[in-house]
């Protein structure tokens, strides 16, 4: 009987024990999750709104079709700069999204886009009529971030945005924290 009583005893703590760890790893994946998005955030706005508004310096007028040769001060100088840039912060999967607008264009039943950057000649050009119909971004208040669900590898964030709960997927590569989805 008194083995029977220590093995239950023994079980209960090792349960406990697990318990308690299962919680803290949770508290402290949720804190690495939060501090990877106030991280990328900044940049991936950024990057949203060099794909999808018209925020890179170029040329005033034209100078290949609708395309404008970008300025020789901005900071994305190549379609390989904005690649390396949105491999920062976006997974592989979300950057095919990205990389699809900014670099193919799309079509529709009533919609034709152009592709928002060409290279001709080791130059970088911008159409920025290509996006415009998507619209400005608002931004979202990190300080309202909260891990809906995670595992090790991937998490759902809650954020509000204009009064309305806005959702952004994590996933963990490499040890890294990367956005899967749009922040837009």
């Amino acid at each position: 009987m008194k083995f029977r009583g220590k093995v239950t005893a023994a079980l209960a703590v090792v349960i406990a024990v697990s318990l308690f760890a299962l919680v803290s790893c949770g508290a402290k994946n949720d804190a690495e999750i939060l501090s990877a998005l106030s991280e990328k955030y900044p940049k991936a706005l950024y990057l949203a709104e060099v794909i999808y508004d018209d925020v890179l310096p170029h040329e005033a007028e034209p100078s290949s079709g609708k395309y404008y040769a970008v300025s020789d001060d901005s900071e994305i100088q190549s379609i390989n700069d904005l690649k390396n840039a949105l491999g920062e912060v976006y997974t592989q999967s979300y950057i095919k999204v990205l990389e699809n607008t900014a670099l193919n264009g799309a079509t529709s039943d009533d919609v034709s886009i152009s592709a928002k950057f060409i290279e001709k000649d080791g130059k970088l050009y911008v159409n920025p009529e290509s996006t415009e119909h998507f619209g400005e971004p608002s931004e979202l208040d990190l300080s309202t971030a909260k891990v809906a669900r995670s595992s090790r590898f991937k998490a759902e964030v809650t954020v509000e945005r204009d009064g309305e709960t806005f959702y952004i997927l994590l996933e963990k590569y490499d040890g890294e924290w990367l956005i899967d989805s749009s922040i837009w």
